[in-house]
């Protein structure tokens, strides 16, 4: 029996208007449920399902595409953001004896820690700083909530660490029906169940502990159900040095591509790069930490290494937000009046010959002054507008040339990526670690960025090419933001963006706001599939089932296989992103060929063959029976039999169909 709210203490809105983050999408709700406590999001869960209601849960609205979005009702995780302690702190913790022991050490490098889903990543940093501890790794970014940080694989820069999935330990989901789910790795649980139970305080919640459906949960989308809470792993708190490096990038693109086809990766190009500034800490030394690659697509020559060091520097330098240029007004005046005064003189030059189009460009140099007199005007929007002002002046020619205002858009990007990255050029960056890898809570700017993911084997990697300055069909000013990352990827079924243990991520940040941004990421996403890149599932990614099945092969089936365990072929957390993509149940028949049994016979696992669908424990087959997505069969000397499920006097058990031989029964198979 579910725990329900009695009575319900949380907000629902009728037909609330929605857009995300992003202002890409935009949705008018049927409901808007803000639940307080679990037993409140189990209550709308709960109602949703048994109204056949679509549901999803909202974080902060983080992702570019529908991911979030529903057609009747939208969970909004925003009061859900506590530290919990119940779970895995004190002397009655639920944890493992060898968690425990962790948790009781001070000097524990690894620590365990609880919160509630709807968190951000900027007040998890804020709240574990409090307490001398940190995230391990981030991405660039913070307003994200936790669960939709997992929930689309959100990594950082760092060599040797794994993306944010990798560092979850339990997920607490409210799933169909609003039935409660403890999902932990069966191969490295982190509590006991006679210690869980009592704590939970639900006494019908689920505990599940299987690597296959733990994995493929933390990289659901939302499809699984609403994450109410998670255990992380972190770490103590620790301190970050950064330096960027100006470097020519065909240098940069020869060495890493001999690199990566030698196995040397990036150990030729960092000797080569020139060294930090001054300022530098004198122990940021060595082989760094994090590396990532800016390339400006207006400015192919050059390029940025920015670089990352664990420190114990106590200087605070840098770490006002990476965004700080793009959300600033001086910096936004300065670039528009940079554009207006090009365009005059430009104006000025062909007044007597081409009078229509000095005027043409006086009008828009007149525009932008005007755009800088505005209070709450920010640097990313006055890029845009200056950046859009002076491409509509290509068009213009004179004996057959274009006006000579082509150099103003390199110009224009190279200062603007100046600006943003002074801090690392001249000083250097110096702070807490998460200040240094997600800088600070402003989310004032909204780019717009795909990021495609690689495996590290790529043998080509694409050159930049000056682009075609033409209006409408230009390469938008856009940084490349190319960054090496560790991923144990093979671990997370759908968002497995690679097979090997090493990847290179690729994103495409453009200035929003700019002509033709569409139409670049849609080609930025069409070849970086060609070259066998996968769309990160929070930016900019409109993959269709077809490519979803060709470019994740059997671990989307498996992660479907996972989806059934959870919530068989019920719809409630279904919507048109997971839909587009084929990130549904799928009617699915297995061929048992052979099982493993306990030390007193009683069957715990089914097996495929070797390459099919591998090995699946009796708990997650009876809820794939139960469903009806999943047909288990037996077949020895061209007899078939079905699994089916048994409960008889409390024990629930699987068994063949009785037919007329014994040696197609479970019992009677191999071992596996």
């Amino acid at each position: 029996m579910i725990c329900r709210a009695n009575p319900y203490t949380g907000r629902t809105t009728p037909n609330k208007v929605w857009t995300n983050w992003a202002a890409t999408v935009s949705r008018t709700l049927q409901r808007h449920d803000e639940p307080c406590t679990l037993a409140d999001l189990v209550e709308v869960v709960a109602l949703g399902s048994s109204a056949g209601q679509e549901l999803h849960a909202l974080g902060s609205g983080w992702a570019f595409e529908d991911a979030a979005a529903s057609q009747h009702r939208m969970v909004d995780l925003n009061e859900l953001s506590d530290r919990l302690t119940d779970v895995v702190h004190g002397q009655s913790s639920a944890c493992t004896d060898d968690w425990r022991a962790r948790q009781a050490n001070p000097g524990s490098e690894r620590r365990l820690q609880h919160f509630q889903a709807g968190v951000t990543i900027a007040g998890l940093n804020t709240a574990l700083d409090a307490l001398g501890l940190a995230m391990p790794t981030l991405g660039g970014a913070n307003g994200q909530t936790l669960a939709g940080a997992i929930s689309t694989s959100t990594h950082g820069a760092d060599l040797d660490l794994p993306p944010l999935p990798d560092l979850v330990r339990a997920i607490h989901l409210v799933t169909h029906g609003g039935q409660e789910l403890w999902l932990e790795r069966r191969s490295d649980p982190i509590t006991r169940d006679d210690r869980l139970r009592p704590i939970l305080s639900c006494p019908d919640v689920e505990i599940l502990r299987d690597d296959g459906v733990f994995d493929a949960a933390l990289v659901s989308v939302g499809r699984f159900g609403v994450i109410y809470s998670v255990v992380i792993e972190v770490r103590r708190r620790f301190r970050l040095a950064e330096a960027v490096s100006p470097a020519p990038s065909l240098q940069v693109l020869d060495l890493l591509q001999v690199g990566v086809q030698s196995g040397l990766f990036l150990d030729l190009l960092l000797p080569v790069l020139t060294p930090p500034p001054p300022t530098h800490p004198a122990d940021a030394t060595g082989p760094p930490r994090a590396v990532e690659l800016i390339f400006n697509s207006q400015k192919t020559d050059s390029c940025y290494v920015r670089r990352r060091w664990i420190t114990s520097d106590a200087a605070v330098r840098g770490t006002a937000g990476t965004d700080s240029f793009l959300c600033d007004r001086s910096s936004a005046v300065r670039i528009l009046e940079v554009a207006a005064t090009a365009l005059d003189a430009q104006a000025l030059l062909i007044g007597t010959i081409l009078p229509a189009d000095a005027a043409a460009l006086r009008q828009r140099a007149l525009a932008l002054r005007a755009q800088a007199a505005d209070p709450d005007l920010i640097g990313g929007d006055a890029l845009a507008s200056a950046l859009n002002a002076v491409w509509a002046s290509l068009s213009i020619t004179f004996l057959g040339h274009r006006i000579d205002l082509a150099g103003q858009i390199p110009r224009l990007v190279d200062m603007a990526l100046a600006e943003y990255f002074k801090d690392g050029l001249v000083v250097g960056r110096v702070g807490p670690s998460y200040l240094v890898m997600s800088g600070t809570q402003s989310g004032c700017y909204k780019a717009s960025s795909i990021e495609m993911v690689f495996p590290r084997r790529l043998a080509q990697l694409p050159r930049p090419s000056a682009p075609a300055p033409r209006p409408r069909t230009h390469i938008p000013a856009s940084g490349l933001h190319l960054r090496p990352v560790l991923g144990r990827f093979q671990r997370h079924a759908v968002h497995a963006h690679v097979d090997s243990t090493r990847a290179v991520s690729i994103e495409c940040a453009s200035i929003r706001g700019l002509e033709g941004n569409e139409a670049w990421m849609s080609l930025v996403e069409q070849l970086g599939i060609a070259f066998g890149g996968r769309p990160h599932w929070g930016q900019t990614n409109t993959l269709t089932k077809d490519q979803v099945d060709q470019l994740y092969g059997s671990r989307v089936t498996a992660w479907r296989e996972a989806l059934v365990a959870v919530c068989g072929v019920d719809a409630t957390f279904s919507n048109n992103y997971t839909r587009q993509r084929g990130l549904e149940p799928m009617d699915l028949f297995r061929h048992v060929v052979a099982t493993k049994k306990d030390s007193e016979g009683a069957i715990t696992h089914l097996c495929g063959n070797a390459g099919g669908w591998g090995r699946v424990s009796a708990q997650v087959a009876t809820k794939h029976i139960e469903s009806g997505a999943v047909t288990y069969y037996t077949q020895v000397d061209g007899q078939l039999a079905k699994v089916h499920v048994v409960r008889h006097g409390g024990t629930t058990y699987l068994r063949t169909d009785p037919d007329i031989t014994m040696a197609n029964n479970l019992d009677r198979l191999p071992d596996c």
